[in-house]
């Protein structure tokens, strides 16, 4: 709202997005854009019979500038070149946040093949294949299929379909065991929802009982997420792992230094996340660099204010001093060698590509 000019001008921007011009908004279309939308599109239509625009606009256009916006949005924004990146169950880009200039920025998280496509997670959280399949239909009217990753081809695929099955058995809609699955991965999704709700309360409060209860209560929840599963690589312990992570960092901001034991799950979470996180991402992703920067961290403290922890874990990377020592090294060096992937540049390249085209046109 606020003027039919700029509502008419969004209407351009987006013509060229999902829903295509030519797609008819006529039987259920119609009844769920007028379910969705009737309010702010009568809303605007009376701002137009107030201040006609200079090129009228029916409902039929604002139906598909909202449904455009919805499909095509992010949090952050409408962007219309980043909106073209299609879902990728395996995608090979992230997207980040715009900073503190206006551009979102993607970036490739693998080397890609000429002539393949490039795609991004249409999803807010790392979940089962049951719940992407019906966030990407009610969201991007977008059918991922009923089998987890089918038809990912070579080894790929078959150890991302390895990150869905639950003891052994892959979730496909419409076989007996499909219900009963699906109903565990729900039910752990339930509780990681509800304990990422708590995590963010925790983060604004100053209460330190609650910041250690919130530690173990994670810690409960991620070995029962890990035996309902049977499979300590399924897609829903990555986020497990890493709401765990996440809690500790919060009992930190109370606490200070952690408790030994406190560090001790600290570190064996981190390295299990790290594990999932390779599998499922890929060893460039950007959220593998920040797991390998907690990994350094971990047992560097750990090397300095309790070895006798770190060794007695029985990792072999840290079964002794000199051992852990070359670890934590070595996770720097991967912090270092995936941040030189992801520069972050895209304002200084909007300003030299901006530059470049003013002097083209000037010669």
């Amino acid at each position: 709202r606020g003027g039919g000019e700029r509502a008419s001008t969004i209407v351009r921007a987006v013509a060229h997005l999902h829903p295509l011009p030519g797609t008819p908004l006529d039987g259920d279309a119609r009844r769920e854009a007028a379910g969705r939308f009737g309010a702010s599109v009568g809303a605007l239509l009376e701002e137009d019979r107030a201040a006609p625009p200079a090129a009228p606009r029916s409902d039929d256009s604002l139906y598909r500038m909202l449904f455009a916006l919805r499909y095509n949005g992010f949090p952050s924004g409408l962007y219309p070149h980043v909106s073209m990146f299609n879902h990728g169950e395996d995608a090979n880009c992230v997207k980040y946040p715009p900073g503190a200039g206006k551009w979102s920025e993607v970036r490739c998280t693998r080397s890609v093949a000429r002539g393949e496509p490039l795609t991004i997670s249409y999803l807010p959280d790392i979940v089962s294949h049951g719940t992407r399949r019906a966030y990407l239909l009610a969201h991007h009217h977008m059918d991922i299929g009923a089998a987890p990753h089918d038809g990912a081809p070579g080894e790929r695929g078959a150890a991302l379909r390895d990150t869905e099955r639950i003891h052994g058995i892959l979730p496909v809609a419409g076989t007996d065991d499909a219900p009963t699955l699906s109903a565990a991965a729900a039910l752990i999704e339930s509780e990681l929802d509800a304990l990422a709700g708590r995590i963010r309360v925790a983060a604004a409060a100053d209460d330190r009982v609650v910041a250690e209860q919130l530690e173990d209560d994670a810690v409960e929840i991620v070995c029962g997420a890990a035996e309902a599963l049977g499979n300590e690589e399924h897609v829903l312990l990555c986020r497990a792992y890493g709401l765990h992570v996440r809690a500790a960092e919060a009992l930190a901001l109370r606490v200070g230094p952690l408790p030994k034991n406190t560090l001790r799950r600290l570190a064996e979470s981190l390295r299990r996340l790290l594990r999932a996180q390779t599998v499922l991402l890929g060893p460039d992703h950007p959220d593998v660099a920040a797991t390998f920067d907690g990994l350094s961290r971990c047992v560097g403290t750990m090397l300095g204010r309790c070895p006798g922890e770190l060794f007695g874990i029985g990792v072999k990377e840290w079964k002794d001093a000199p051992a852990a020592a070359r670890a934590e090294w070595e996770y720097r060096r991967e912090v270092a060698r995936i941040g030189e992937m992801y520069p972050r540049d895209v304002e200084q390249k909007i300003v030299e590509y901006s530059k470049n085209v003013q002097e083209d046109a000037v010669s």
